[in-house]
């Protein structure tokens, strides 16, 4: 019988100690089957929403997500049932981003061909998913995911991204705030800000206001108008002043 100790000086552990194995037990357990994406006619398909169904180990699902463990209750579906959980308003490939999560703990979200701006994209949908899922691991998975994948191309996520994410989560979201603090910090006057509203999502554009106007420091005295009064009058094409100024 061998033994294996631990180099911090913890308890010596046996070949017989199960602690030292992983635990597989989650694959001893029945599966259910899940359909994701939408059935339609195979010439007007969009790949990246074609259906699918998926057989996953309940007691696995069911611990990470309590979106599962309530839809394989007693109170959604009796014991006997075997249909399909009913996911098609999502896409499979979101939803394979989160099965291989569940299996292997990684986040794989982009292949060598996955331009940064897609890549982003699929991070935020991903987000989404683990927020409907009520998956708290994988979506701090995915915000990590994110921050490093940031960190390694030296990009910001797009507009785009942002749309995503802030149409698909509650306002408390931490990656509304993960967002927010992105442009807090890091933008600047070349960052493009036309259409934000439209290219963000209103919500976004409220928050990062509001983001600013709280990490100003409140002024210690009373501050008059910031400029000349001129500044702000309208311009009369006729006055020959404002002519000569141009």
């Amino acid at each position: 019988m061998t033994t294996e100790y631990q180099s911090t000086g913890e308890r010596a552990k046996t070949s017989h100690d199960k602690s030292i194995f992983p635990n597989f037990s989650h694959l001893c357990s029945s599966t259910i089957a899940i359909t994701v994406g939408q059935a339609t006619k195979v010439e007007d398909q969009d790949q990246s929403m074609a259906q699918e169904t998926f057989h996953v180990h309940k007691a696995l699902i069911c611990a990470d997500s309590e979106f599962f463990k309530a839809a394989t209750g007693s109170l959604w579906r009796s014991s006997s049932s075997s249909a399909p959980i009913d996911m098609t308003d999502e896409g499979p490939s979101t939803f394979k981003i989160y099965l291989n999560f569940l299996y292997t703990k990684e986040v794989v979200f982009k292949s060598k061909l996955t331009s940064a701006y897609d890549a982003f994209e699929t991070l935020s949908n991903a987000y989404v998913l683990g927020e409907k899922l009520i998956s708290h691991k994988f979506c701090n998975a995915v915000v990590k995911a994110t921050i490093d994948f940031q960190q390694q191309i030296k990009q910001y996520p797009p507009k785009k991204a942002i749309k995503i994410a802030y149409e698909g989560t509650t306002p408390s979201s931490p990656i509304r705030k993960l967002f927010v603090d992105y442009w807090l910090h890091v933008s600047h006057r070349n960052w493009n800000t036309e259409n934000m509203i439209e290219r963000t999502h209103p919500d976004f554009v409220e928050d990062l206001l509001s983001a600013v106007i709280n990490a100003r420091p409140v002024p210690s005295t009373y501050t008059a108008c910031p400029r000349d009064p001129a500044t702000y009058y309208v311009k009369d094409n006729n006055d020959r002043n404002w002519q000569r100024e141009k």
